[in-house]
């Protein structure tokens, strides 16, 4: 009976650092994501305000340009016109909304991976908990099974894997 107790109270203080290791790697992990998040947030940020700073100078660029085909366009002079014909500007850079939606996807990802886990580990605990209180109704289911004797004063209940033989001498 004390092994049994100090077995489980062995398995108990495994079972507590196992998931406080679980935990503390967990904790572990999120605050990296979080600090990543945070990082890859800032550096968004400045990209958006880079990205901003030269949407304005290319609207700066185009007012200037608009002011000059209107002049050019109040002449008469068709060379002059041609000659002073701007080029098309390019296509402001897209690559931004390309890499923001990548970092969204690798978020739901994570989020994805964290659900499953989450399962995997609700399964396999019930699982762990099932097997041990099945353990416990065969220990009853045997313990039921023994026969009680009453000893020869009548007192205490005897069972059949409580009688030791002995050699008699």
């Amino acid at each position: 009976m004390m092994e049994s107790r100090q077995k489980v109270e062995e398995t108990k203080v495994e079972a507590n650092q196992a998931f406080d290791g679980l935990v503390a790697a967990i904790l572990s992990k999120k605050a990296k994501l979080m600090e990543v998040l945070e990082e890859k947030q800032e550096a968004a940020e400045q990209k958006d305000e880079a990205l901003k700073r030269q949407l304005w100078l290319e609207i700066a660029e185009l007012r200037q340009t608009s002011v000059k085909m209107e002049e050019v366009l109040k002449t008469e002079d068709e060379f002059r016109l041609l000659q002073n014909l701007p080029s098309i500007p390019s296509a402001t850079n897209t690559e931004h909304c390309y890499t923001e939606r990548k970092s969204l996807l690798q978020v739901e990802e994570v989020l994805r991976a964290v659900v499953k886990i989450e399962e995997t580990l609700n399964e396999h605990m019930d699982k762990i908990i099932r097997e041990v209180l099945q353990g416990d109704t065969e220990d009853e289911a045997f313990e039921e099974q023994q026969t009680p004797f009453d000893d020869e004063l009548g007192s205490a209940p005897l069972r059949i894997t409580d009688v030791r033989y002995t050699k008699r001498k």
